[in-house]
């Protein structure tokens, strides 16, 4: 018994500890760079909802402003923790941690049989890595689940808000390659290769379309907008693209409030999760352990690799269906929504310039049935309108926000107005004194009201305080 003693002393020294190697500074590059990106996004964020003007959270109609602002504060000083005290991040593994999977016994010394306590203790660890990773497959199961459930909320919003497909198509794409692809990899049985395959493929996809993804968006807005033509500032197609950028990735209601938190948690835990890797991989690095799963935990995969699947190839087939077979909108529909359902024209956009359509009066192009309830934006060019708009005519259009009429023949407006409506430019008319329409009845969200090279005469003194 002695020299087995001996000989466990003896081997017990030459395991090697692994120091930092290349693999995990870059690991560590990574995840920095994801806590820094994902701290500006939010920042960012911050500060528009608690430096916007008035009119402007109005018109992006983003919810509890400074709430929402609390909630993402919180969240970057989170990141900002985890950067600068990794060790708020990193936790210490437990022994039974997939994180840090359980180190296995020593190398074999040869004894004539084993101790009912070394028995034991043998037993324990190994139910103990089954226990480990059960429990690392349910929380994955379950998480994932709630993830994807977000996501694709976030998709359903994008189809039935931005008009720019190649934006909402990629992010599907993403978010339906996620949903199929991340059930399969708790079918490995290796413990640490499957941890570090979750993590990795977890955290990339929760930042890419938490943050990375609208980050990405903006920074082609932009450049559209400094490079390639600065004049698009005053182009109502790329206003509209860019309000409906605003409010689809702002928070609108609290619902999204729910769910944008929801995704911005999710990628701070994922990051967190992956550096751990970079903690666990030196003193796992010869580890391969193959688990026996449960006939229970099988099933239980197997069910999520159904319902995560089956949701993803559902939704690929009702997104080829409503970009492929969509119905076409008029002309005059500059821009347009996708609704991910409802196939018919949803026009966000219109621009309906009377003289080149060869028509006095636009009514007759407002019909829902033609360019559905979705307007945002309506600009009117050298229509008659000597009376206004017609009041019936608008009443369908409950997110229409900006109303623009340009030389017409405008000399009243009895109104009433879409209570959605933030902006009125009324340009070029015969309007000698303010219309009804814009003196009484206004609607409580209107921020905006320019009429100009109009022959006014008189202002009376409620239109200041109307």
């Amino acid at each position: 018994m002695t020299n087995c003693r001996v000989v466990s002393e003896a081997t017990a020294v030459v395991v090697p500890k692994v120091t930092h190697d290349k693999r995990n500074l870059a690991l560590r590059v990574v995840v920095g760079s994801l806590h820094v990106a994902t701290t500006v996004y939010l920042v960012v964020w911050v500060l528009l909802m608690l430096f916007s003007a008035g009119p402007t959270i109005v018109t992006a109609k983003l919810y509890q402003a400074k709430v929402t602002a609390t909630g993402y504060t919180m969240i970057s000083l989170m990141h900002v923790g985890a950067l600068v005290g990794p060790k708020l991040c990193h936790r210490k593994p437990d022994a039974t941690s997939l994180s840090m999977p359980l180190q296995p016994p020593p190398p074999a010394v040869t004894v004539r049989r084993l101790g009912s306590r070394a028995k034991s203790r043998i037993i324990v660890r190994r139910l103990s890595k089954r226990a480990a990773t059960d429990w690392f497959d349910h929380v994955f199961i379950v998480f994932n689940f709630i993830v994807i459930l977000c996501q694709g909320r976030q998709v359903y919003e994008m189809l039935s808000t931005m008009v720019d497909p190649t934006k909402v198509v990629s992010y599907a794409v993403i978010v339906l390659l996620y949903s199929v692809l991340s059930p399969c990899l708790i079918f490995i049985n290796n413990i640490q290769t499957k941890y570090t395959l979750v993590c990795y493929a977890d955290a990339l996809f929760n930042f890419t379309l938490s943050c990375g993804h609208p980050m990405f968006s903006v920074v082609i807005q932009a450049l559209e907008l400094i490079v390639v033509n600065p004049n698009l500032v005053r182009d109502n197609r790329w206003t509209t693209e860019t309000l409906l950028f605003a409010r689809l990735f702002g928070v609108t209601g609290p619902v999204d409030f729910f769910v944008k938190h929801v995704m911005h948690l999710a990628t701070y835990f994922t990051i967190c999760r992956l550096a751990n890797t970079a903690h666990s991989a030196d003193s796992n690095k010869d580890q391969s352990s193959d688990l026996q799963r449960s006939h229970q935990n099988r099933v239980m995969r197997r069910l999520n690799l159904a319902v995560s699947s089956g949701l993803g190839v559902v939704c690929a087939i009702l997104l080829g269906r409503c970009l492929l077979y969509r119905e076409p909108c008029p002309s005059y529909c500059v821009s347009n929504m996708q609704p991910l359902v409802d196939l018919g024209c949803h026009c966000a956009y219109a621009n309906i310039n009377c003289h080149t359509l060869g028509i006095d009066d636009p009514t007759p192009l407002l019909d829902p049935r033609i360019i559905g309830t979705r307007l945002v934006y309506v600009q009117f060019s050298r229509c008659d309108l000597e009376n206004g708009l017609n009041a019936t005519s608008m009443v369908p259009f409950q997110q229409l926000t900006k109303i623009q009429v340009i030389f017409s023949n405008m000399s009243s407006w009895t109104g009433p107005l879409p209570a959605s409506l933030n902006n009125i430019l009324v340009q070029y008319s015969r309007l000698e004194t303010i219309p009804h329409a814009l003196l009484y009845d206004i609607p409580p969200e209107l921020v905006t009201i320019l009429i100009d090279a109009a022959p006014l005469k008189t202002i009376p003194d409620i239109a200041f305080n109307a």
